[in-house]
Parts: C-alpha cells; structure tokens; sequence
C-alpha cells in the first residue's frame, strides 16, 4: 500500500492563512492602542518634569516663569539646559512632527537668552508664558504644540492632550475645556493660540 505524502492540502493551508488573518486583526488594533497608551504615558512623564523646572526656574526668579521672545516655545527653550538636561523631555513619542534629531540639535541657551531654535520641529509643547507662578493653581500653562494646524495637533490621534497646570499636575483631557481661571471661565485647549502661546491654550 502506498504512503501517502506529508503536507497540507490547498483548503488546509486557506483556512490556516485565514485563521491567522482573523488573529491579525483582532491583535493588531490592541497594540496599536497600547503602544499609544505607553506614549500618552512618557508624554504626562515629560510634562510633570517641565513642570518641575519651571517651578524651580520660578523659585530662582522672584516667581516668574520663563517669558523671552514672541511666542512660548522661544521662552520654554530657557529651560534647557540649566533646569532640564535632557533634550528628550520636549518631544513627545506620539508627535510624528518632531524627530529625536531635530531635538537633539537644539542649543543650550541661558536663562536670559531666548532660544529661537525651540519651535514645532523641535518641540512638542507649546507654553504660555503671560503667566506667573502666583497665578491661580488651575490654569493651563504647558500641554500638546498647536503646529502648524489651527485645529488640534495630531499628537495622541487626536482623542485628547496631556495638560500641566501651575500647580505642577498633570491632566488628560478628552475635551476642550481643560482648566478654570478666575472669573474668565475655561482654559480651552483646542480654540486656537491666545497671545504669548504657542499652544492651543486660551484664556
């Protein structure tokens, strides 16, 4: 009696292929969104340390925070490199607009030097600087860049922005309205650029 050959008939194979179609899709999607969540998580990690640095740039500056040139990332910039070291801290994972080289090219600045160099290529948070540190606890002062756009950047799939406020925490928020500030109502994040930032942060 003859043997018959080892293998995998062409209906058996088909239905392995799609078996592993269906598995593909199932996966797939679930990394997407946990490699997500692990950005959105180092992008609340770099915020908290800018908001460490400017707290400590405060403490050394009569409770200002770092305000030079037109528009905030210029006076971010004035964090590097005295109070933040690591270049790495501006740019957010989930920014597809800012490449690790281009942060790696910025310069050091002092704090009385508005570093220029801190822009949407190089940076992924926009700042307000028209605020001080004895400012109400609840304002919105650093969170997500605007870009280019005039809408909400692409940063995080655009479901939402990580926030840091005065007080120094660190807020996700799904929804425009991010932080309340005195009798003028919500700091909204998505409206657009106010004067002094760079960010989609109006008062």
């Amino acid at each position: 009696m003859k043997r018959r050959n080892a293998g995998f008939t062409l209906i058996e194979l088909l239905v392995v292929i799609a078996i592993i179609g269906i598995l593909a899709g199932i996966l797939l999607p679930t990394l997407g969104r946990a490699r997500e969540s692990a950005r959105r998580t180092q992008c609340a990690s770099n915020l908290k340390q800018i908001g460490l640095a400017l707290n400590m740039y405060a403490n050394d500056n009569n409770e200002a925070f770092p305000a030079a040139g037109s528009y905030g990332m210029a006076s971010l910039g004035q964090l590097f490199d005295t109070y933040i070291t690591d270049r790495k801290i501006f740019r957010c994972a989930s920014d597809g607009g800012v490449t690790e080289t281009s942060v790696m090219a910025l310069n050091a600045v002092t704090a009385t030097t508005a570093n220029t160099s801190f822009g949407t290529s190089s940076c992924s948070y926009g700042y307000d600087h028209t605020h001080t540190a004895a400012d109400d606890p609840g304002v919105a002062i650093v969170a997500d860049a605007l870009g280019t756009s005039t809408t909400l950047s692409d940063n995080h799939n655009q479901k939402g922005q990580n926030v840091l406020y005065i007080d120094g925490h660190v807020e996700w928020k799904g929804t425009s309205t991010c932080g309340y500030y005195g009798t003028v109502g919500y700091d909204n994040i998505w409206a657009g650029a106010g004067g002094g930032t760079d960010t989609a942060i109006l008062q």
